[in-house]
C-alpha cells in the first residue's frame, strides 16, 4: 500500500520545487486516508500546507469481512468479484477486487489507526473530514475515534 502514496508525495515535492508555498489537499476514501497518514508521518510539511479536506476517509470499512481477507488466502480465488446492487455502483465502483489489493487495503487501514494513536496532528494545518450518509464502503461510526483529534468532522 505504501506505493499508493507515491504519486501524492511526488506531486507534493514537485509543487514545492516549483516554489509553491500554499498547498492544499483534497482526498476521497483511501486517498483521504493516505493523506492523513502522510501528514501524521510528517511527509506533508506544515510550512507548505494550510488545509486538508478528507471525504469519506477509509478508517473503518462497513464490510468487516475485509479484515479476514489476509487470513483466508488459501480459500480465495485471485480476484473477488462483487456484484453491484445498483446501476450507480456498476458505473462508479470496481467490480473485481484482487486479493492482494484487499490485503494491502487492510494494512493501510491498520497503519492509519496506528498513526492516529501514535502521532499528533499539526495544529497549524486545518483538517476537515466529511462522511457521506449512505457510503457503501466506509462505516461512519469508525470516525467517532477521530472526534477528539484537532480537526472538524
Amino acid at each position: 500500500w505504501q506505493e499508493w502514496a507515491d504519486p501524492i508525495i511526488n506531486e507534493y515535492k514537485r509543487l514545492i520545487d516549483l516554489g509553491y508555498k500554499n498547498i492544499n489537499f483534497i482526498g476521497r476514501s483511501t486517498g483521504a486516508s493516505l493523506i492523513l497518514i502522510l501528514l501524521l508521518e510528517k511527509k506533508i510539511k506544515s510550512e507548505f500546507t494550510n488545509h486538508i479536506i478528507g471525504i469519506d476517509p477509509l478508517f473503518t470499512p462497513k464490510n468487516k469481512f475485509l479484515y479476514l481477507v489476509p487470513y483466508l488466502r488459501p480459500l480465495l480465488v485471485d480476484h473477488i468479484h462483487k456484484k453491484s446492487d445498483t446501476k450507480i455502483e456498476q458505473e462508479n465502483w470496481y467490480q473485481i477486487r484482487s486479493y492482494k489489493s484487499l490485503t494491502e487495503l487492510v494494512k493501510c487501514i491498520t497503519h492509519l489507526k496506528e498513526c492516529i494513536n501514535k502521532y499528533k496532528f499539526n495544529k497549524n494545518i486545518s483538517i476537515d473530514l466529511f462522511q457521506s450518509e449512505h457510503d457503501p464502503v466506509v462505516d461512519a461510526k469508525g470516525l467517532i475515534h477521530l472526534k477528539n483529534k484537532s480537526f472538524k468532522l
